[in-house]
This record gives structure tokens, C-alpha cells and sequence, in this order.
């Protein structure tokens, strides 16, 4: 029962995270927004220049999609295991060290991203903007992914 509680868990933290990494909502103002990957100011948005874009931005960018990667393998690895035990095969002993470690990893990286959003973008600009949902949602997951994860990994089959 633990491993499916886990697998739901890291399965919602992966969809927040996509969701949170995907949309353009990490800061908001009045008159528009911005994210990781494009500035909006009412409905005109644009992307960022990639070779002009600041080093703090490039560093958001990457560790968010190392935890979308290293969810995903989480994720995967779980439903691996489920349709192990489904077809009543034993699923490979280094699975559930695996999926936790996967999963953990995907928790460090989104947290790298969530610090150096909020430690560097958002306080540069927390005069004029607020918190947006994005950045909420990925909050969100990087603590649902790796709980969700460890009761994988608690709740396995010996």
C-alpha cells in the first residue's frame, strides 16, 4: 500500500513540476509575466535570447529539466515494478534503490532550481513582482517527488 501511495505521489509531483516548468507564471505583475523560458507584458510574449540570456536563468532552466528527467526515470521505474507485480515476475532488486534514488535526485535538482529563483531573479525584481503559480507548483513537487519516492522505496516488496 505504501508503494502505491508513493506512486501516486511522485506521479502528481512529476505533473505539478511539468506543469510549473512549462508555463510562464514564476513571476507576475500587473501588466504581465515571466518565467523561465519567455517574458510576457499583457498578451505579447516573447522567448529569451539564448546567447544573451543571464547565467541565473540558464541555471533555472537546467536543473528544472534534470527534475522533469530524473522524475520521469522515477516514474517509470515505479510503473515498471507495478506491471512486475501485475504479471506476478519479480521485478530486479536494485528497482526500488533505483526509483528512490532517481526520484531524490529529481528532488535536489528542482530544489537548486527553486533556490537560485528565489535568491537571485525573484529578488531582483520582488519590488515590482510577485510570486506566480508556476513557481508554486514547483514547489510543490519537489516535495512531493522525493516522499513519494521514499515510500516507494519503504513500501517494496521484499
Amino acid at each position: 500500500m505504501l508503494f502505491i501511495i508513493g506512486f501516486v505521489l511522485a506521479s502528481a509531483g512529476l505533473i505539478l513540476h511539468i506543469i510549473g516548468t512549462a508555463t510562464n507564471e514564476w513571476a507576475v505583475s500587473l501588466t504581465g509575466s515571466f518565467g523561465l523560458w519567455k517574458v510576457c507584458v499583457g498578451d505579447i510574449c516573447v522567448k529569451y535570447d539564448q546567447r544573451q540570456i543571464p547565467a541565473k536563468y540558464e541555471a533555472c532552466q537546467a536543473f528544472a529539466l534534470i527534475g522533469v528527467i530524473a522524475a520521469g526515470l522515477g516514474v517509470l521505474l515505479g510503473l515498471l515494478q507495478i506491471i512486475f507485480a501485475v504479471l506476478g515476475k519479480n521485478a530486479h532488486r536494485l528497482f526500488p534503490f533505483l526509483n528512490w534514488s532517481a526520484c531524490l535526485t529529481a528532488g535536489v535538482a528542482i530544489f537548486i532550481c527553486i533556490v537560485v529563483w528565489g535568491a537571485t531573479i525573484q529578488d531582483d525584481v520582488k519590488n515590482v513582482f510577485d510570486v506566480g503559480y508556476s513557481y508554486i507548483l514547483c514547489i510543490v513537487a519537489d516535495a512531493l517527488i522525493p516522499a513519494g519516492g521514499f515510500l516507494m522505496h519503504a513500501g517494496k516488496k521484499s
